[in-house]
């Protein structure tokens, strides 16, 4: 429920600066991935694993993960944007899925359960 809510308001964000504001799809691609992990860090951590973790150590956490998550999100979008005929709105859920799978997830998951941020270990 999470991700999906973060996801329609990325992906609202993005259509939305494209085609209301004639922003360049590779411009408006950075403050949608920022409002998508803007809802991703308060859904998870209040929602998905009910952490009760040092707070400011899991935001400073997550802000580093989600800096590079965006650094490698917004490079695969441009290649696939720039280099292939993918239409912009298809070639973010193809980049953001695999971001996800291999990186981000496995980072929230970590972030949010794991002792050494001051969750209790369930």
């Amino acid at each position: 429920m999470v991700g999906t809510i973060a996801s329609v308001a990325d992906m609202s964000t993005l259509v939305t600066l494209v085609q209301l504001f004639n922003v360049k799809p590779e411009i408006a691609n950075i403050p949608s991935l920022m409002m998508g992990s803007t809802l991703q860090f308060l859904g998870n951590r209040q929602v998905v694993y009910r952490s009760n973790g040092v707070v400011k150590l899991q935001l400073f956490t997550f802000i580093c993960g989600e800096l590079l998550s965006l650094s490698m999100n917004a490079t695969g979008y441009y290649l696939l944007v720039t280099h292939t005929s993918i239409h912009y709105a298809l070639a973010r859920p193809i980049v953001s899925a695999v971001i996800f799978t291999c990186f981000s997830y496995p980072l929230w998951r970590y972030i949010f359960s794991h002792s050494h941020f001051g969750n209790q270990m369930k």
